[in-house]
């Protein structure tokens, strides 16, 4: 009995021991490509790309709509709700929570919502807005801004449909795609209001 107490303890420290091994791997790796990226040049800083980068093959600068002193505003390419937008905070180094924001870039934070919440009601009569600022797969601090819609709306000879209206906006239909002249009427509508 003792001798197979002893055998099921030393294949359990096995067990640990290569656990220990694959995350050492895994951290090894991480640290591996976060130098090669430095060392090419691109740090993790606070970019459009810390966003998108999850298989989407939009350049989001083709999506920016407006350039602020702190933040930038981009069409989300991901247009199952129409006129979705994100604010994507500029520069502001040792910000890792959008609570943590103050002053000038707070003040204007909330400048360009009010004026972005306008527009999408002059273009698009949104039923609701929804804001969310998660940041968890993105470091990058940004706030999306969800028009919402009870009934289907018509866009440039798109129907678009709000199929979870009355839940929250996520999940998101990640399926949904449109043609790229079709965001870009939709990103310069909104310019033109902005």
């Amino acid at each position: 009995m003792l001798f197979n107490s002893q055998r099921i303890i030393a294949r359990n420290n096995s067990k640990k021991h290569t656990m220990k091994s694959a995350l050492q791997v895994i951290c090894l790796t991480i640290i591996f490509f976060s130098s090669a990226l430095d060392a090419f040049g691109i740090p993790p800083t606070q970019t459009v790309e810390n966003i998108q980068g999850r298989g989407y093959s939009v350049d989001y600068e083709q999506l920016k709509i407006k350039s602020y002193k702190h933040w930038d505003l981009y069409l989300h390419e991901n247009q199952c709700y129409l006129g979705r937008v994100f604010l994507l905070l500029k520069n502001e180094t040792g910000v890792e929570d959008f609570l943590a924001i103050e002053g000038e870039a707070r003040d204007e934070f909330f400048r360009i919502g009010i004026d972005v919440k306008i527009a999408l009601k002059t273009l698009f009569q949104p039923d609701k807005m929804n804001y969310a600022a998660l940041s968890n797969t993105s470091p990058a601090i940004h706030v999306h801004i969800v028009p919402r819609y009870q009934d289907e709306r018509e866009f440039a000879g798109v129907l678009f449909k709000d199929t979870r209206w009355g839940s929250n906006y996520a999940p998101y239909d990640r399926s949904f795609e449109l043609e790229e002249s079709v965001l870009f009427k939709i990103r310069d509508a909104l310019k033109e209001q902005l």
